[in-house]
């Protein structure tokens, strides 16, 4: 499958849209499920890099969500944590809860 996680339905635009796998960035990504068999696995058709401008120094992705808002829109949550000084990835960390949200139609 194309998606990690799961994913949600545009009827409007009949794509399966979600998150592509770690090993792959976790780019938002569409793809027409239905097309796919078991001869041909399923392609993704449109693959969106993050469109949100670098993150601050010590901002921490957790999680993201994608919330569907209808007639082809959807919003990207963020989960952050917040890094203390000096903390390196490995490194256990201070959790702080923020949420960004970015909403961009995907035609």
């Amino acid at each position: 499958m194309p998606f990690h996680g799961r994913v949600e339905y545009a009827p409007e635009l009949a794509l399966w849209f979600g998150f592509t796998s770690e090993a792959e960035g976790r780019r938002f990504a569409a793809c027409d499920l239905g097309a796919a068999s078991s001869t041909m696995p399923p392609v993704s058709q449109q693959v969106r890099d993050k469109l949100a401008p670098a993150l601050p120094e010590r901002w921490v992705p957790v999680q993201e969500f994608l919330l569907p808002l209808g007639s082809g829109k959807f919003c990207i949550a963020t989960v952050f944590d917040l890094a203390p000084r000096g903390w390196s990835r490995g490194n256990d960390y201070l959790s702080v809860d923020m949420l960004a949200t970015l909403n961009s139609p995907l035609r």
